[in-house]
């Protein structure tokens, strides 16, 4: 059974940084397997280093992103993020059947 885990705060609060520090205690300390399934994508396993996976899916994503942002082109962008939701729960199911987290 795997535990699912927000983080949330305004742009450039810590969120990802304090998730990749509770990632590496969990892991490290305690022996459990972490996924995050977002843009980055990546997995930490007890003693191993943290693996990346989905970068071209995710790069893609970011691509169109960025390229949208730059051109203030508001409902692209909003339409990447739509269309990224069904990419991520495919990874999601993807990444539990491959990796078995304890956590999400």
């Amino acid at each position: 059974m795997a535990y699912y885990v927000t983080v949330s705060g305004i742009d450039g609060s810590g969120k990802s940084t304090a998730f990749k520090q509770v990632s590496a205690r969990l892991s490290g300390k305690h022996g459990y397997t972490v996924i995050q399934v977002r843009r980055s994508a990546w997995v930490d396993r007890p003693q191993q280093e943290r693996k990346y996976f989905g970068n071209c899916i995710n790069g893609a994503f970011d691509a169109a992103h960025f390229w949208a942002d730059r051109r203030d082109m508001c409902t692209f962008t909003g339409l990447t993020n739509l269309l990224y939701a069904p990419v991520s729960k495919v990874m999601n199911a993807c990444a539990e059947t491959v990796y078995r987290p304890d956590f999400f």
